[in-house]
């Protein structure tokens, strides 16, 4: 389940603190889930990460730089918007805490290129758009520990990720009205995870560890619609 879906989020220019202020336009029965569903939100100008810096004027062929900022906030454009399984519900304090710290993790460390080419300019449906392809290879990692109980025994978990991927991708940008068409990616990826589990009870102790890498192959599409 998506629990932001059919609410209506409002940002707020506070001027003293120059940061917007978030909250829910209508107000919802349960206060503490839905301060966790707004922490971390944000407001982005969709679509323009992938552009020239500062503005610059580019010709066809040019390449830019515009760093692993612009890919994450790419993948998490608006802010965590807690896509969850039915079952999970909505996220607890705790847990949410955990996942954030893991996530932001993942954007401190991560490193690597995002460049930018301006391809020149296509028509699409009897439109101008201005072309850039995007070249994406981007390392992270994060660690996380956690300890949980079952029973007699107490389990504490230490969770250490490492990500490599690599892809193509390509914005189509509106030239006329100043927002992208879509923005599409082909990725291939690689989860390196190594858990260990250290467990106590009933006068014994013990740890396993557990080494699970996955390989795999992703499409991103996002398409952007005036409304």
């Amino acid at each position: 389940i998506m629990p932001l879906l059919g609410r209506t989020l409002t940002f707020e220019w506070d001027g003293d603190v120059e940061e917007y202020d978030v909250a829910f336009e209508e107000e919802d029965d349960d206060d503490e889930v839905d301060e966790i569903l707004l922490e971390g939100m944000r407001i982005d100008a969709f679509g323009a990460w992938f552009l020239p810096p500062d503005g610059g004027v580019v010709e066809e062929g040019d390449t830019w730089d515009v760093g692993v900022d612009a890919w994450n906030d790419c993948l998490e454009f608006g802010g965590d918007f807690w896509i969850d399984v039915e079952e999970n519900g909505p996220p607890d304090a705790e847990q949410a805490e955990y996942e954030r710290d893991l996530a932001q993790q993942m954007r401190d460390t991560s490193d690597g290129e995002v460049l930018c080419t301006f391809e020149g300019f296509d028509e699409v449906d009897g439109v101008e758009v201005a072309v850039i392809s995007i070249s994406v290879e981007i390392s992270c990692g994060s660690e996380g520990e956690r300890t949980d109980s079952f029973d007699d025994e107490e389990v504490t978990t230490v969770e250490t990720i490492d990500m490599e991927y690599e892809g193509e991708g390509t914005c189509l940008w509106l030239v006329d009205e100043h927002r992208p068409l879509s923005i599409t990616f082909e990725l291939e990826a690689r989860d390196t995870t190594v858990s260990t589990d250290a467990v106590e009870g009933d006068g014994e102790a013990y740890a396993i560890e557990t080494t699970v890498v996955t390989d795999t192959k992703s499409s991103i599409e996002y398409r952007f619609e005036e409304r």
